[in-house]
Parts: structure tokens; sequence; C-alpha cells
């Protein structure tokens, strides 16, 4: 259930698309913003002094990236 008053302003959610989707009526519904990561794939921060051409083949396998 997402609060109906002024505080918080916003709601994020790492979950399945079936709680997103609830999260996001009940959160739009009450103009709160949101950030809504759904359907089981895990965040990860990236520094700025990252190998992003290492570490990235390591976080997404080439197997794995949307077609």
């Amino acid at each position: 259930m997402v609060h109906a008053g002024a505080w918080p302003t916003a709601v994020t959610l790492t979950g399945s698309t079936a709680v997103g989707k609830r999260v996001a009526l009940q959160a739009g519904s009450l103009l709160k913003r949101q950030v809504l990561k759904l359907g089981g794939s895990d965040l990860f921060i990236v520094p700025a002094d990252a190998d992003i051409a290492t570490k990235a083949t390591r976080v997404c396998p080439p197997t794995e990236y949307s077609k």
C-alpha cells in the first residue's frame, strides 16, 4: 500500500511485474514519482572509474542480450 500523505514523495520497487502493476496504479493515482525495476533482473552499480567493456560482458553475457 502506498501512503496517501505528502511524505513519501516517491516510490521505488524491484520486484515482479504483477506487484509492480499494483504499485504503479496506487502511486500513479496519488501522483507519486516512481522507479520500478520489474521482471526479476538484478540491479547493479557501475562506478565512474570502471572498465565498462570488461564489466559489461560479465554482467550481461552475450546469451542474455535482448533481441
